[in-house]
């Protein structure tokens, strides 16, 4: 039995960004791209998001949409993209990927994460084991 009286606290953390396409950068300075619900502000120390672009959540990425893109990393002088790991993984495996890829672009994930806070994740991981 769970105790009712029991209370934990948890909030949602943005992951560090992991790379996905192309070669590791130093200069983390990037163009953010998310269509998931909600629109995410993107904040981690040594991140410079010069633009964001964010569409409703399921936004079909077009060719259009693309080129907009590569129209903004040419007009801000960068060549990385960072997206949200939905997004990532509703692009990977299209032409999208093959664009991005010609024109030099880099790519990194990244995702909100629940957080247990105060040390006791171990103590809800605990709980929810099956008896």
């Amino acid at each position: 039995d769970v105790p009712k009286e029991k209370l934990f606290y948890a909030h949602y953390r943005q992951s560090f960004p992991q790379l996905v396409m192309g070669e590791e950068v130093k200069a983390k300075k990037a163009v953010f791209i998310s269509g998931v619900a909600g629109n995410p502000i993107f904040e981690i120390p040594g991140w410079d998001i010069v633009e964001s672009f964010n569409y409703a959540d399921h936004q079909s990425f077009t060719l259009d949409i693309v080129q907009g893109w590569l129209k903004t990393c040419e007009k801000r002088n960068v060549n990385l993209l960072l997206l949200t790991r939905k997004d990532w993984n509703r692009i990977r495996n299209t032409h999208i990927i093959k664009i991005l890829s010609e024109s030099f672009i880099t790519i990194y994930e990244t995702h909100t994460e629940v957080e247990v806070l105060w040390n006791q994740k171990e103590e809800l991981l605990q709980l929810l084991k099956p008896c």
